[in-house]
């Protein structure tokens, strides 16, 4: 499913999209998802991180949250976002 990067907040420092739950379908985390910018139409496709990566937690977060990155085609696109992070609220 596609979403607008309206929907995101944008941490500099991390590099990071921020966005709570309640943004998404049914309030929960989506298995992968696409962000389009609203000003270029680039299209970004985010998968949750694996294992290896080091923000990974191996209990999930108690399901608080969860982190995507871009996918490897598409982590070049937009060098300025690493990681994309979606939060109960």
């Amino acid at each position: 499913m596609d979403y607008s990067l309206k929907s995101f907040e944008y941490d500099k420092s991390k590099k990071q999209l921020k966005a709570p739950t309640s943004k998404f379908v049914y309030g929960s985390f989506p298995p992968d998802l696409i962000v389009q910018s609203h000003m270029t139409g680039l299209r970004i496709q985010f998968r949750p991180i694996g294992e290896n990566h080091p923000l990974f937690d191996q209990d999930q977060w108690d399901g608080e949250q969860r982190i995507y990155e871009p996918i490897p085609e598409d982590a070049h696109l937009c060098p300025s976002v690493t990681t994309l992070v979606i939060y109960n609220s």
